[in-house]
Protein backbone atom coordinates (compact mmCIF):
# COMPACT_ATOMS: atom_id res chain seq x y z
CA UNK A 1 0.00 0.00 0.00
CA UNK A 2 1.34 3.38 -1.06
CA UNK A 3 2.87 5.69 2.06
CA UNK A 4 3.17 2.40 4.31
CA UNK A 5 6.49 3.23 5.02
CA UNK A 6 6.95 6.77 3.74
CA UNK A 7 9.79 8.86 4.63
CA UNK A 8 11.08 6.54 7.46
CA UNK A 9 14.80 6.96 6.98
CA UNK A 10 14.05 10.61 5.94
CA UNK A 11 12.71 11.42 9.41
CA UNK A 12 15.59 8.88 11.04
CA UNK A 13 18.11 11.05 9.51
CA UNK A 14 15.77 14.22 10.61
CA UNK A 15 15.81 13.39 14.24
CA UNK A 16 20.00 12.78 14.29
CA UNK A 17 20.16 16.48 13.30
CA UNK A 18 18.06 17.28 15.86
CA UNK A 19 18.35 15.67 18.99
CA UNK A 20 21.46 14.83 21.11
CA UNK A 21 21.98 11.97 23.46
CA UNK A 22 23.42 11.39 26.58
CA UNK A 23 23.53 8.84 29.16
CA UNK A 24 25.79 8.94 32.18
CA UNK A 25 26.58 5.79 34.06
CA UNK A 26 26.96 5.18 38.00
CA UNK A 27 29.73 2.91 39.29
CA UNK A 28 29.10 1.18 42.32
CA UNK A 29 27.26 -1.51 43.19
CA UNK A 30 25.30 -0.08 45.82
CA UNK A 31 21.53 0.80 45.49
CA UNK A 32 21.47 3.84 47.49
CA UNK A 33 24.17 5.37 45.44
CA UNK A 34 22.65 4.13 41.96
CA UNK A 35 19.47 5.95 42.75
CA UNK A 36 20.89 8.82 44.00
CA UNK A 37 22.48 9.15 40.50
CA UNK A 38 19.45 7.90 38.66
CA UNK A 39 18.50 12.01 38.22
CA UNK A 40 22.33 12.60 36.31
CA UNK A 41 21.49 9.68 34.29
CA UNK A 42 18.46 11.01 32.99
CA UNK A 43 19.33 14.25 32.43
CA UNK A 44 19.14 14.17 28.84
CA UNK A 45 16.64 13.47 26.98
CA UNK A 46 17.22 9.11 25.54
CA UNK A 47 17.76 8.68 22.25
CA UNK A 48 14.18 9.48 20.14
CA UNK A 49 13.62 7.00 17.73
CA UNK A 50 11.70 7.86 14.42
CA UNK A 51 8.42 9.73 15.59
CA UNK A 52 7.03 10.53 12.27
CA UNK A 53 4.25 7.70 11.70
CA UNK A 54 3.22 6.28 8.60
CA UNK A 55 1.84 8.90 5.83
CA UNK A 56 -0.67 6.71 5.15
CA UNK A 57 -3.26 8.60 7.15
CA UNK A 58 -2.07 11.68 4.82
CA UNK A 59 -2.61 11.02 1.48
CA UNK A 60 -4.77 13.10 -0.89
CA UNK A 61 -8.36 13.23 0.36
CA UNK A 62 -9.65 15.35 -2.87
CA UNK A 63 -8.99 13.14 -5.84
CA UNK A 64 -12.54 12.05 -7.26
CA UNK A 65 -13.78 8.02 -7.51
CA UNK A 66 -11.75 6.97 -10.05
CA UNK A 67 -8.47 7.68 -8.80
CA UNK A 68 -9.42 6.32 -5.28
CA UNK A 69 -10.96 3.46 -7.35
CA UNK A 70 -7.14 2.84 -9.33
CA UNK A 71 -5.25 3.69 -5.71
CA UNK A 72 -6.62 1.94 -2.79
CA UNK A 73 -10.11 1.36 -4.15
CA UNK A 74 -11.52 -1.84 -2.90
CA UNK A 75 -12.87 -3.31 -5.87
CA UNK A 76 -9.67 -2.62 -7.79
CA UNK A 77 -6.55 -3.62 -7.93
CA UNK A 78 -3.97 -1.68 -6.66
CA UNK A 79 -1.95 0.29 -9.73
CA UNK A 80 0.32 3.26 -8.57
CA UNK A 81 0.88 3.49 -12.86
CA UNK A 82 -2.51 4.48 -12.71
CA UNK A 83 -2.67 6.15 -9.48
CA UNK A 84 0.63 8.84 -10.59
CA UNK A 85 -1.53 9.37 -14.15
CA UNK A 86 -4.12 10.63 -12.33
CA UNK A 87 -2.52 12.39 -9.28
CA UNK A 88 -0.55 14.01 -11.94
CA UNK A 89 -4.10 15.36 -14.23
CA UNK A 90 -5.13 17.02 -11.08
CA UNK A 91 -1.99 18.26 -9.66
CA UNK A 92 -1.57 20.19 -12.76
CA UNK A 93 -4.74 21.58 -12.13
CA UNK A 94 -4.08 22.66 -8.40
CA UNK A 95 -5.40 20.66 -6.72
CA UNK A 96 -3.31 20.80 -3.38
CA UNK A 97 -3.78 16.88 -2.33
CA UNK A 98 -2.73 15.54 -5.99
CA UNK A 99 0.18 17.45 -5.79
CA UNK A 100 1.27 16.33 -2.39
CA UNK A 101 0.90 12.88 -3.28
CA UNK A 102 2.68 13.39 -6.64
CA UNK A 103 5.60 15.08 -4.56
CA UNK A 104 5.50 11.73 -2.59
CA UNK A 105 6.41 9.43 -5.67
CA UNK A 106 8.74 11.04 -6.70
CA UNK A 107 9.94 11.45 -3.38
CA UNK A 108 9.79 7.73 -2.51
CA UNK A 109 10.75 6.85 -6.75
CA UNK A 110 7.76 5.04 -7.05
CA UNK A 111 6.78 4.38 -10.76
CA UNK A 112 8.43 7.51 -11.63
CA UNK A 113 12.51 7.92 -10.93
CA UNK A 114 13.22 9.23 -7.48
CA UNK A 115 14.08 12.72 -8.10
CA UNK A 116 14.03 15.10 -5.40
CA UNK A 117 13.70 17.99 -7.41
CA UNK A 118 10.94 17.22 -8.38
CA UNK A 119 9.61 16.17 -4.96
CA UNK A 120 10.26 19.93 -3.44
CA UNK A 121 8.27 21.08 -7.01
CA UNK A 122 5.34 19.21 -6.19
CA UNK A 123 5.95 19.61 -2.43
CA UNK A 124 6.16 23.37 -2.38
CA UNK A 125 3.24 23.98 -5.09
CA UNK A 126 0.66 22.15 -2.06
CA UNK A 127 2.33 23.81 0.73
CA UNK A 128 1.69 26.98 -0.74
CA UNK A 129 -1.48 26.29 -0.84
CA UNK A 130 -1.41 25.80 2.99
CA UNK A 131 -1.53 22.13 3.23
CA UNK A 132 0.17 21.66 6.25
CA UNK A 133 1.00 17.60 5.18
CA UNK A 134 2.92 19.20 2.45
CA UNK A 135 4.49 22.22 4.42
CA UNK A 136 5.90 19.92 7.39
CA UNK A 137 7.96 17.43 4.15
CA UNK A 138 8.82 20.55 2.61
CA UNK A 139 10.91 21.82 5.74
CA UNK A 140 12.12 18.00 6.19
CA UNK A 141 13.70 18.36 2.69
CA UNK A 142 15.09 21.62 3.67
CA UNK A 143 16.06 20.47 7.32
CA UNK A 144 18.50 17.35 5.43
CA UNK A 145 19.19 19.60 2.23
CA UNK A 146 17.29 16.40 0.22
CA UNK A 147 16.51 18.07 -3.50
CA UNK A 148 17.28 21.88 -2.05
CA UNK A 149 20.62 23.04 -0.69
CA UNK A 150 20.14 22.61 3.66
CA UNK A 151 18.43 25.41 5.43
CA UNK A 152 17.40 25.42 8.62
CA UNK A 153 16.03 29.29 8.45
CA UNK A 154 13.37 27.95 5.00
CA UNK A 155 12.93 24.71 7.42
CA UNK A 156 11.82 26.69 10.46
CA UNK A 157 9.34 28.81 7.98
CA UNK A 158 7.62 26.19 6.99
CA UNK A 159 7.34 23.81 10.07
CA UNK A 160 5.79 27.76 11.73
CA UNK A 161 3.17 27.19 8.74
CA UNK A 162 1.92 23.68 9.31
CA UNK A 163 2.59 24.52 13.33
CA UNK A 164 -0.15 27.20 12.90
CA UNK A 165 -2.35 25.05 11.04
CA UNK A 166 -2.09 22.22 14.24
CA UNK A 167 -0.29 19.76 12.73
CA UNK A 168 1.30 17.97 15.50
CA UNK A 169 4.52 16.91 14.03
CA UNK A 170 5.59 20.08 12.84
CA UNK A 171 4.52 21.75 16.11
CA UNK A 172 6.80 18.89 17.78
CA UNK A 173 9.67 19.93 15.58
CA UNK A 174 9.38 22.92 15.60
CA UNK A 175 9.79 23.17 19.55
CA UNK A 176 12.61 21.36 19.33
CA UNK A 177 14.12 23.52 17.07
CA UNK A 178 13.49 26.13 19.60
CA UNK A 179 14.98 23.42 22.18
CA UNK A 180 18.25 22.86 21.12
CA UNK A 181 18.46 26.36 19.04
CA UNK A 182 18.66 24.21 15.70
CA UNK A 183 18.35 27.14 12.96
CA UNK A 184 17.17 29.13 15.33
CA UNK A 185 17.67 31.06 18.15
CA UNK A 186 17.50 28.61 21.54
CA UNK A 187 14.16 29.86 23.33
CA UNK A 188 12.36 27.18 25.76
CA UNK A 189 9.13 28.80 26.15
CA UNK A 190 8.60 28.63 22.16
CA UNK A 191 9.69 25.13 22.89
CA UNK A 192 7.33 24.85 26.05
CA UNK A 193 4.58 25.98 23.67
CA UNK A 194 5.15 23.70 20.62
CA UNK A 195 5.44 21.13 22.56
CA UNK A 196 2.40 22.03 24.52
CA UNK A 197 0.24 22.58 21.43
CA UNK A 198 1.80 19.42 19.76
CA UNK A 199 0.97 17.12 22.97
CA UNK A 200 -2.41 18.47 23.56
CA UNK A 201 -3.00 17.41 19.96
CA UNK A 202 -1.83 13.96 21.10
CA UNK A 203 1.56 14.03 19.60
CA UNK A 204 3.18 10.81 22.27
CA UNK A 205 6.58 12.11 21.76
CA UNK A 206 5.70 15.74 22.55
CA UNK A 207 4.18 14.84 25.54
CA UNK A 208 7.02 12.95 26.82
CA UNK A 209 9.50 15.84 26.03
CA UNK A 210 7.37 18.20 27.47
CA UNK A 211 7.52 15.92 30.41
CA UNK A 212 11.02 16.21 30.22
CA UNK A 213 11.25 19.82 30.22
CA UNK A 214 9.18 20.26 33.19
CA UNK A 215 10.89 17.42 35.00
CA UNK A 216 14.60 18.86 34.74
CA UNK A 217 13.71 22.92 34.83
CA UNK A 218 14.99 22.89 31.56
CA UNK A 219 14.67 26.69 30.40
CA UNK A 220 11.30 27.12 32.01
CA UNK A 221 10.04 26.31 36.19
CA UNK A 222 10.67 23.29 37.57
CA UNK A 223 7.26 21.61 38.36
CA UNK A 224 7.30 17.91 38.85
CA UNK A 225 3.32 17.69 38.64
CA UNK A 226 3.15 18.52 35.00
CA UNK A 227 6.29 16.38 34.23
CA UNK A 228 4.15 13.37 36.22
CA UNK A 229 0.70 14.36 34.06
CA UNK A 230 2.70 14.54 30.57
CA UNK A 231 5.06 10.85 31.38
CA UNK A 232 1.99 9.28 32.58
CA UNK A 233 -0.22 10.17 29.24
CA UNK A 234 3.08 9.10 27.52
CA UNK A 235 3.49 6.31 29.46
CA UNK A 236 0.01 5.05 29.16
CA UNK A 237 0.12 5.22 25.18
CA UNK A 238 3.26 2.62 25.30
CA UNK A 239 6.03 5.50 25.23
CA UNK A 240 9.32 3.45 25.89
CA UNK A 241 11.46 6.65 27.34
CA UNK A 242 8.02 7.93 29.25
CA UNK A 243 7.87 5.07 30.83
CA UNK A 244 11.73 4.72 31.88
CA UNK A 245 10.84 8.53 33.41
CA UNK A 246 8.11 7.52 35.53
CA UNK A 247 10.11 4.76 36.66
CA UNK A 248 12.64 6.79 37.61
CA UNK A 249 10.10 9.47 39.43
CA UNK A 250 8.50 6.76 41.43
CA UNK A 251 11.74 5.15 42.33
CA UNK A 252 13.21 8.67 43.32
CA UNK A 253 10.37 9.27 45.08
CA UNK A 254 10.42 12.87 42.85
CA UNK A 255 7.51 14.75 42.59
CA UNK A 256 5.44 11.43 43.64
CA UNK A 257 5.34 8.99 46.83
CA UNK A 258 8.18 7.00 46.51
CA UNK A 259 7.19 3.09 45.59
CA UNK A 260 9.81 0.41 44.26
CA UNK A 261 6.54 -1.66 43.35
CA UNK A 262 5.14 0.95 40.60
CA UNK A 263 8.93 1.64 39.52
CA UNK A 264 9.13 -2.05 38.76
CA UNK A 265 6.13 -2.30 36.80
CA UNK A 266 7.18 0.68 34.84
CA UNK A 267 10.83 -0.24 33.89
CA UNK A 268 9.47 -3.44 33.17
CA UNK A 269 6.81 -2.18 30.61
CA UNK A 270 9.82 0.40 28.82
CA UNK A 271 12.39 -2.82 29.23
CA UNK A 272 10.13 -5.76 27.22
CA UNK A 273 9.66 -2.65 24.71
CA UNK A 274 13.50 -3.07 24.24
CA UNK A 275 14.84 -0.08 26.22
CA UNK A 276 18.40 -1.08 27.46
CA UNK A 277 18.54 1.80 30.11
CA UNK A 278 15.15 -0.06 31.07
CA UNK A 279 16.61 -3.32 30.70
CA UNK A 280 19.57 -2.24 32.96
CA UNK A 281 17.23 -0.90 36.10
CA UNK A 282 14.76 -3.57 36.06
CA UNK A 283 17.92 -5.52 35.94
CA UNK A 284 19.12 -3.65 39.16
CA UNK A 285 15.57 -4.19 40.94
CA UNK A 286 15.98 -7.66 41.04
CA UNK A 287 19.63 -7.61 41.95
CA UNK A 288 19.66 -6.05 44.62
CA UNK A 289 15.96 -7.39 45.84
CA UNK A 290 13.51 -3.40 45.19
CA UNK A 291 10.24 -3.70 44.15
CA UNK A 292 10.29 -7.35 44.02
CA UNK A 293 12.47 -10.21 45.48
CA UNK A 294 15.43 -10.57 44.87
CA UNK A 295 16.16 -13.01 42.08
CA UNK A 296 20.04 -13.09 40.68
CA UNK A 297 18.73 -14.68 38.15
CA UNK A 298 16.05 -12.86 36.55
CA UNK A 299 18.65 -9.84 37.26
CA UNK A 300 20.86 -11.92 35.33
CA UNK A 301 18.50 -12.19 32.51
CA UNK A 302 17.76 -8.24 32.23
CA UNK A 303 21.23 -7.54 32.29
CA UNK A 304 22.47 -9.70 29.60
CA UNK A 305 19.54 -7.93 27.58
CA UNK A 306 21.12 -4.07 28.25
CA UNK A 307 24.69 -5.54 28.15
CA UNK A 308 23.81 -7.31 24.52
CA UNK A 309 22.91 -3.72 23.55
CA UNK A 310 26.38 -2.44 24.98
CA UNK A 311 25.12 -0.51 28.02
CA UNK A 312 28.44 -0.70 29.86
CA UNK A 313 26.86 -0.75 33.28
CA UNK A 314 24.59 -3.64 32.77
CA UNK A 315 28.36 -5.49 31.47
CA UNK A 316 29.68 -4.43 34.84
CA UNK A 317 26.91 -6.21 36.93
CA UNK A 318 26.76 -8.94 34.42
CA UNK A 319 30.55 -9.70 34.88
CA UNK A 320 29.74 -8.94 38.54
CA UNK A 321 26.92 -12.23 38.46
CA UNK A 322 29.26 -14.43 36.29
CA UNK A 323 32.45 -14.03 39.12
CA UNK A 324 30.39 -14.57 42.04
CA UNK A 325 28.08 -17.53 40.32
CA UNK A 326 25.16 -15.64 41.69
CA UNK A 327 21.98 -16.73 39.70
CA UNK A 328 23.91 -18.40 36.83
CA UNK A 329 26.29 -21.26 37.26
CA UNK A 330 30.03 -19.20 38.25
CA UNK A 331 32.30 -18.81 35.00
CA UNK A 332 35.36 -16.61 34.75
CA UNK A 333 35.81 -16.23 31.21
CA UNK A 334 32.15 -15.04 30.80
CA UNK A 335 32.83 -12.66 33.57
CA UNK A 336 35.91 -11.29 32.14
CA UNK A 337 34.44 -10.99 28.40
CA UNK A 338 31.87 -9.15 30.04
CA UNK A 339 34.34 -6.91 32.72
CA UNK A 340 36.80 -5.87 29.28
CA UNK A 341 33.01 -4.74 27.12
CA UNK A 342 32.46 -2.65 30.20
CA UNK A 343 36.17 -1.82 30.81
CA UNK A 344 36.54 -0.97 27.51
CA UNK A 345 33.89 2.00 27.61
CA UNK A 346 35.61 3.38 30.73
CA UNK A 347 34.37 2.11 33.36
CA UNK A 348 36.44 2.39 36.07
CA UNK A 349 34.49 -0.79 38.45
CA UNK A 350 34.98 -3.31 35.25
CA UNK A 351 38.71 -1.96 35.09
CA UNK A 352 39.17 -2.91 38.55
CA UNK A 353 38.02 -6.27 38.62
CA UNK A 354 39.79 -7.29 35.18
CA UNK A 355 42.43 -5.69 37.11
CA UNK A 356 42.00 -8.26 39.96
CA UNK A 357 41.22 -11.29 38.13
CA UNK A 358 44.64 -11.12 36.31
CA UNK A 359 46.32 -10.27 39.79
CA UNK A 360 44.64 -13.27 40.86
CA UNK A 361 44.88 -15.35 37.89
CA UNK A 362 41.13 -15.75 37.78
CA UNK A 363 39.85 -16.92 34.36
CA UNK A 364 42.53 -15.53 33.02
CA UNK A 365 46.59 -16.27 32.76
CA UNK A 366 48.35 -14.91 35.94
CA UNK A 367 49.86 -11.15 34.97
CA UNK A 368 51.19 -8.71 37.33
CA UNK A 369 51.56 -6.38 34.51
CA UNK A 370 47.91 -6.84 32.92
CA UNK A 371 46.79 -6.42 36.70
CA UNK A 372 48.66 -3.07 36.59
CA UNK A 373 47.48 -1.56 33.79
CA UNK A 374 43.78 -2.09 34.73
CA UNK A 375 44.31 -0.97 38.41
CA UNK A 376 46.16 2.06 36.76
CA UNK A 377 43.19 3.00 34.57
CA UNK A 378 40.83 2.11 37.19
CA UNK A 379 42.74 4.67 39.75
CA UNK A 380 43.48 7.34 37.11
CA UNK A 381 39.00 7.36 36.48
CA UNK A 382 38.70 7.75 40.45
CA UNK A 383 37.90 4.54 41.87
CA UNK A 384 38.93 4.53 44.95
CA UNK A 385 39.29 0.70 45.09
CA UNK A 386 41.75 0.44 42.11
CA UNK A 387 43.63 3.38 44.04
CA UNK A 388 44.28 1.50 47.14
CA UNK A 389 45.11 -1.85 45.05
CA UNK A 390 47.46 0.21 43.13
CA UNK A 391 49.16 1.56 46.45
CA UNK A 392 49.11 -1.78 47.78
CA UNK A 393 51.29 -3.34 44.66
CA UNK A 394 53.59 -0.21 45.10
CA UNK A 395 53.85 -0.84 48.77
CA UNK A 396 55.04 -4.78 48.99
CA UNK A 397 56.55 -4.37 44.98
CA UNK A 398 54.41 -6.72 44.08
CA UNK A 399 54.47 -6.98 40.03
CA UNK A 400 55.96 -3.60 40.13
CA UNK A 401 58.41 -1.71 41.27
CA UNK A 402 58.32 -0.95 44.79
CA UNK A 403 57.84 2.90 45.41
CA UNK A 404 56.63 4.12 49.29
CA UNK A 405 55.99 7.61 47.90
CA UNK A 406 53.93 5.80 45.09
CA UNK A 407 52.41 4.12 47.45
CA UNK A 408 51.43 6.92 49.31
CA UNK A 409 49.93 8.89 47.02
CA UNK A 410 47.49 6.78 46.04
CA UNK A 411 46.39 5.64 49.62
CA UNK A 412 45.76 8.78 49.29
CA UNK A 413 43.54 9.41 47.07
CA UNK A 414 41.86 6.54 47.85
CA UNK A 415 41.68 7.44 51.60
CA UNK A 416 40.35 11.09 50.86
CA UNK A 417 37.24 9.24 48.88
CA UNK A 418 36.93 7.18 52.03
CA UNK A 419 38.26 4.14 51.09
CA UNK A 420 39.22 2.66 54.45
CA UNK A 421 41.69 0.00 53.72
CA UNK A 422 43.59 2.78 52.40
CA UNK A 423 42.94 5.08 55.17
CA UNK A 424 44.14 2.09 57.76
CA UNK A 425 47.39 1.86 55.72
CA UNK A 426 47.97 5.17 55.61
CA UNK A 427 47.96 4.99 59.47
CA UNK A 428 49.73 2.27 59.50
CA UNK A 429 52.97 3.26 57.38
CA UNK A 430 52.56 6.62 59.37
CA UNK A 431 53.08 4.76 62.72
CA UNK A 432 56.14 2.88 61.22
CA UNK A 433 57.40 5.58 59.59
CA UNK A 434 57.31 4.06 56.37
CA UNK A 435 58.28 6.20 53.46
CA UNK A 436 57.07 9.42 55.69
CA UNK A 437 58.34 10.31 59.04
CA UNK A 438 57.40 8.56 61.69
CA UNK A 439 54.40 10.39 63.08
CA UNK A 440 51.29 8.73 65.83
CA UNK A 441 49.36 11.65 66.00
CA UNK A 442 48.54 11.86 62.30
CA UNK A 443 48.39 7.46 63.10
CA UNK A 444 45.93 7.91 65.02
CA UNK A 445 44.30 10.48 63.08
CA UNK A 446 44.20 7.82 60.26
CA UNK A 447 42.75 4.84 62.05
CA UNK A 448 40.07 6.59 63.59
CA UNK A 449 38.97 7.30 60.04
CA UNK A 450 38.96 4.00 58.97
CA UNK A 451 37.72 2.42 62.13
CA UNK A 452 34.61 5.09 62.02
CA UNK A 453 34.22 4.04 58.58
CA UNK A 454 34.15 0.03 59.84
CA UNK A 455 37.26 -1.07 58.99
CA UNK A 456 38.14 -4.11 61.56
CA UNK A 457 41.94 -3.96 61.59
CA UNK A 458 41.73 -0.38 61.61
CA UNK A 459 39.31 -0.80 64.89
CA UNK A 460 42.01 -2.84 66.68
CA UNK A 461 44.99 -0.66 65.57
CA UNK A 462 43.23 2.39 67.17
CA UNK A 463 42.59 0.34 70.13
CA UNK A 464 46.03 -0.10 70.80
CA UNK A 465 46.97 3.05 70.23
CA UNK A 466 44.79 3.57 73.01
CA UNK A 467 46.13 1.17 75.08
CA UNK A 468 49.80 1.92 75.00
CA UNK A 469 49.20 6.17 74.77
CA UNK A 470 50.67 6.57 71.26
CA UNK A 471 49.22 9.55 69.51
CA UNK A 472 46.49 10.04 71.91
CA UNK A 473 45.73 10.38 75.51
CA UNK A 474 45.81 6.90 76.78
CA UNK A 475 42.90 5.65 77.34
CA UNK A 476 42.12 1.65 78.42
CA UNK A 477 37.94 1.86 78.40
CA UNK A 478 38.15 3.29 74.92
CA UNK A 479 40.83 0.99 73.95
CA UNK A 480 37.94 -1.95 74.76
CA UNK A 481 35.71 0.25 72.96
CA UNK A 482 37.32 -0.26 69.66
CA UNK A 483 38.18 -3.85 70.36
CA UNK A 484 34.81 -5.03 70.87
CA UNK A 485 33.89 -3.39 67.49
CA UNK A 486 36.51 -5.00 65.97
CA UNK A 487 36.05 -8.55 67.74
CA UNK A 488 32.43 -8.24 66.86
CA UNK A 489 33.29 -8.19 63.33
CA UNK A 490 35.38 -11.90 64.23
CA UNK A 491 38.47 -9.87 63.38
CA UNK A 492 41.19 -11.97 65.50
CA UNK A 493 43.94 -9.71 65.82
CA UNK A 494 41.01 -7.85 67.61
CA UNK A 495 39.81 -10.38 69.65
CA UNK A 496 42.70 -11.36 71.20
CA UNK A 497 43.79 -7.76 72.00
CA UNK A 498 40.50 -7.82 74.00
CA UNK A 499 41.25 -10.57 75.86
CA UNK A 500 44.49 -10.17 77.07
CA UNK A 501 42.44 -6.91 78.49
CA UNK A 502 40.24 -9.47 80.28
CA UNK A 503 43.41 -11.55 80.91
CA UNK A 504 45.23 -8.95 82.57
CA UNK A 505 42.46 -6.59 84.18
CA UNK A 506 43.19 -3.42 81.87
CA UNK A 507 40.51 -1.26 81.85
CA UNK A 508 38.05 -3.58 83.23
CA UNK A 509 38.54 -6.52 85.95
CA UNK A 510 40.47 -9.62 85.55
CA UNK A 511 38.42 -11.81 84.00
CA UNK A 512 40.34 -15.41 82.79
CA UNK A 513 36.76 -17.26 81.42
CA UNK A 514 36.24 -13.87 79.02
CA UNK A 515 39.74 -14.23 78.67
CA UNK A 516 40.17 -17.72 77.28
CA UNK A 517 36.31 -17.06 75.58
CA UNK A 518 38.13 -14.06 73.56
CA UNK A 519 41.11 -15.83 72.79
CA UNK A 520 39.07 -19.34 71.81
CA UNK A 521 36.98 -16.73 69.18
CA UNK A 522 40.82 -15.61 67.90
CA UNK A 523 42.41 -18.99 67.59
CA UNK A 524 39.41 -20.31 65.57
CA UNK A 525 39.93 -17.35 63.48
CA UNK A 526 43.57 -18.51 63.05
CA UNK A 527 45.20 -16.00 64.56
CA UNK A 528 48.74 -17.70 66.03
CA UNK A 529 49.25 -15.02 69.33
CA UNK A 530 45.97 -15.90 70.45
CA UNK A 531 46.22 -19.79 69.89
CA UNK A 532 50.04 -19.67 71.97
CA UNK A 533 47.73 -17.61 74.97
CA UNK A 534 44.88 -19.62 74.78
CA UNK A 535 47.66 -23.06 75.27
CA UNK A 536 48.97 -21.09 78.40
CA UNK A 537 45.72 -21.16 79.59
CA UNK A 538 44.83 -24.62 79.12
CA UNK A 539 48.35 -25.69 80.52
CA UNK A 540 48.07 -23.54 83.71
CA UNK A 541 44.84 -23.75 84.17
CA UNK A 542 43.70 -20.14 83.89
CA UNK A 543 39.77 -19.93 83.52
CA UNK A 544 39.51 -23.25 82.39
CA UNK A 545 40.06 -26.48 83.58
CA UNK A 546 43.64 -27.82 83.46
CA UNK A 547 44.39 -29.58 80.14
CA UNK A 548 47.40 -30.40 78.85
CA UNK A 549 46.39 -32.09 75.24
CA UNK A 550 44.36 -28.96 74.77
CA UNK A 551 47.25 -26.96 75.64
CA UNK A 552 49.10 -29.38 73.34
CA UNK A 553 46.66 -28.75 70.61
CA UNK A 554 46.65 -25.20 70.95
CA UNK A 555 50.77 -24.48 70.89
CA UNK A 556 51.08 -27.04 67.89
CA UNK A 557 48.51 -24.95 65.85
CA UNK A 558 50.17 -21.79 67.39
CA UNK A 559 53.33 -23.11 66.01
CA UNK A 560 52.19 -24.17 62.30
CA UNK A 561 50.75 -20.36 62.06
CA UNK A 562 54.26 -18.96 62.52
CA UNK A 563 54.13 -18.00 66.21
CA UNK A 564 57.54 -18.10 66.89
CA UNK A 565 57.31 -18.99 70.76
CA UNK A 566 55.07 -21.80 70.33
CA UNK A 567 57.25 -22.90 67.69
CA UNK A 568 60.08 -22.76 70.49
CA UNK A 569 57.99 -24.69 72.74
CA UNK A 570 57.20 -27.20 70.37
CA UNK A 571 61.19 -27.90 69.70
CA UNK A 572 61.82 -28.13 73.00
CA UNK A 573 59.54 -30.45 74.33
CA UNK A 574 60.56 -32.78 71.21
CA UNK A 575 64.27 -32.35 72.24
CA UNK A 576 63.62 -32.89 75.84
CA UNK A 577 61.59 -35.85 75.10
CA UNK A 578 64.21 -37.27 72.98
CA UNK A 579 66.86 -36.45 75.63
CA UNK A 580 64.59 -38.24 78.31
CA UNK A 581 64.22 -41.76 76.42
Amino acid sequence: MMFSFVFRSFFLAILTILFSVSFVYSDDMDFHKLTEELAQEISEPLETPGIFQSAAAWYPKALNYWEKEYYLGPNARQDHAEAEKWFRRSAEQGNADAQFGLGTMYFLGQVVQQDYEEAEKWFRKAAEQWMPEAQFYLAGMYLLGNGVPQNKKEAEKWLQRASERNHDQAQFYLAGMYLLGNGVAKNYRQAEKWFQQSAENGNVEAQFYLGSMYFFGQGIDQDNAKALKWFRQAAGRGQAKAQFYLASMYLLGAGIQQDDTEAEKWFRRAAEQGLPEAQLYLGYMYFFGRGVSQNYREAGKWLHRSAQQNIPQAQLYLGHLYFFGQGIRQNYQNAEKWFRRSAEQQIPGAQFYLGHMHFAGEGVTQSYSEAEKWFRKSAELGYPEAQYRLGLMYETGEGISLSLQNALQWYLRAAQQGQDDAQNRLGLMHEAGKGVKQNFKQAAQWYLKSAMRGNAEAQSNLGLMYETGKGVQQNLKTAITWYLKSAAQGYGRGEYLLARMYEYGKGTHKDFAEAVRWYHRSGEHGYADAQLYLAKMYYLGKGVPQNYQEAERWYRQAAEGGNAEAQFRQGLMYYLEQNSQ
